[in-house]
């Protein structure tokens, strides 16, 4: 008489849950001052040659979207596309911010540094969990 053994499936990490949200709330943040930055540079004559910024704004908000919905499925992908967007993000923000300090890229940094360490964390922890269950 056989049984069979079956692995429950192991929760999320806690960090990766944190930032998923963080990167999905950003996300929302970002394409909605994209479309308030659209929608103020239409009515403006010159308002046509922002559009390429617009642009940039909002394929920015839309990435840290799936960031945020891949970090919830713990998907390889997310996690590196996390770890690299928040790294080119903050290090901009870093290299504008000692240009002309705004409190804007103080934001943008102090979240993208926050998301990294978050992913860091969860990435290690996912590891640990597979390398248990590959063990067992």
């Amino acid at each position: 008489m056989t049984s069979a053994v079956t692995h429950l499936p192991q929760p999320l990490p806690t960090s990766l849950k944190v930032a998923g949200l963080l990167a999905w709330v950003w996300g929302i943040l970002i394409a909605l001052a994209g479309m308030v930055l659209f929608t103020l540079a239409s009515r403006l004559p010159s308002g046509r040659r922002v559009g390429g910024e617009v642009t940039l704004v909002l394929a920015c908000g839309l990435a840290y979207c799936v960031v945020g919905y891949g970090l919830r499925r713990a998907s390889r992908f997310a996690i590196w596309l996390a770890l690299g967007f928040s790294t080119l993000v903050s290090l901009g923000a870093l290299l504008e911010l000692l240009v002309a300090p705004r409190p804007a890229l103080i934001a943008a940094l102090i979240i993208n540094q926050t998301l990294f360490w978050f992913v860091l964390v969860g990435f290690t922890r996912l590891v640990a969990i597979e390398r248990s269950r590959v063990g067992a």
